[in-house]
C-alpha cells in the first residue's frame, strides 16, 4: 500500500488517536542510544488493517532497515534516487518553456524583499544607535568567547590553508608592511 493512500492514513491516523504517537522503539536489537524518532511500522506478514498487533512501534532507522528487503532495494529504492542519464534528459525535456509548471509564474521571492535593508531603514537604524556605545567586554567575557572556540568547537579545526590562500596571506602581510613602514618616515 502507497504511503498516501487514504487507507493508509486513515490507518496510521487511527493508530495516533487509540494508541497514541509512537514513542519507543520495540526492537530488542536496536543499537540506537537515544532515537529521536519513532513511527508505527506494519509487520511484513500482516495485511494493513485496523488492528494493533498488525503493527510496532520503531525508531526511523530500524523501520528503514526493516523495510530494506533485497526487492527493495533492487527494484524500487534505487530507481528514484539514481535516474540513468537517459531519464534526466526525458524529465528536462518534458519541462521545457510553457510545460514547465513554473512557467508564467511569478518567481517565489517576487516582491520580498531580499539583501540589505533599504536606505530609510538603515537610517531609522542609524539615528537609533547614535550615541550609545556597547559597553566593553569583560575579562571574563573574553574568557568564555575564547574557551567556546578552541579546539574542536573552533571551525576551522582539522583544516588547512591551501597553498594559495597561504601565498594571498602572505603577499596582504608584506604589503602591510610596506604600508606600515612608509607611514612611520
Amino acid at each position: 500500500m502507497k504511503t498516501g493512500s487514504p487507507k493508509y492514513q486513515k490507518i496510521h491516523a487511527w493508530l495516533k488517536k487509540i494508541y497514541g504517537k509512537a514513542d519507543r522503539c520495540e526492537n530488542e536489537n536496536c543499537t540506537l542510544d537515544n532515537p529521536k524518532r519513532f513511527e508505527w511500522t506494519k509487520l511484513h506478514e500482516f495485511e494493513y488493517d485496523f488492528k494493533r498487533e498488525n503493527f510496532t512501534r520503531l525508531c526511523k532507522s530500524c523501520h528503514v532497515n526493516y523495510d530494506m528487503t533485497d526487492e527493495w532495494k533492487n527494484n524500487i529504492g534505487n530507481s528514484h534516487r539514481n535516474p540513468s542519464k537517459e531519464t534526466r534528459q526525458k524529465i528536462a525535456i518534458a519541462k521545457i518553456g510553457d510545460k514547465n509548471p513554473s512557467y508564467g509564474q511569478p518567481s517565489w521571492n517576487s516582491g520580498k524583499k531580499i539583501g540589505a535593508n533599504s536606505k530609510g531603514h538603515n537610517e531609522k537604524i542609524s539615528s537609533s544607535m547614535k550615541g550609545k556605545k556597547k559597553p566593553p567586554r569583560t575579562l571574563k567575557h573574553c574568557k568564555k568567547i575564547s574557551d567556546a572556540r578552541k579546539g574542536k568547537n573552533n571551525p576551522f579545526y582539522g583544516k588547512a590553508h591551501t597553498k594559495e590562500s597561504r601565498r594571498k596571506m602572505r603577499k596582504a602581510k608584506q604589503i602591510a608592511e610596506q604600508v606600515k613602514n612608509e607611514l612611520k618616515c
